[in-house]
């Protein structure tokens, strides 16, 4: 299944990645790491995450503090946002 990013997803994945990169050499690179294994099992079982909002699923990053909050039909996975726990919940409503 094909995987695509929301603009806003795009932007919250690489300040993410340069916020570990500057951490620590490659950290940011587990980071994306952890990401594409999530969506990996996301690609085929769109089903695993909790729902959060209707059509809406949300799916834990393993070793990071994020969530993949994602919308799926049969073609594709749409990657919403990419959520620090921290954050505000619902920041990424208007993305649906």
């Amino acid at each position: 299944m094909r995987v695509t990013y929301h603009d806003g997803a795009i932007a919250e994945l690489r300040e993410a990645v340069a916020f570990y990169n500057e951490r620590s050499a490659g950290l940011g690179f587990a980071f994306l790491d952890d990401v594409r294994t999530v969506l990996a099992e996301v690609s085929v079982h769109p089903g695993m995450g909790v729902a959060v909002r209707p059509a809406v699923r949300r799916a834990l990053l393993s070793r990071f503090p994020y969530s993949i909050l994602y919308h799926s039909s049969e073609a594709r996975i749409l990657v919403l946002a990419v959520m620090h726990h921290r954050r505000k919940p619902g920041y990424w409503v208007n993305r649906i």
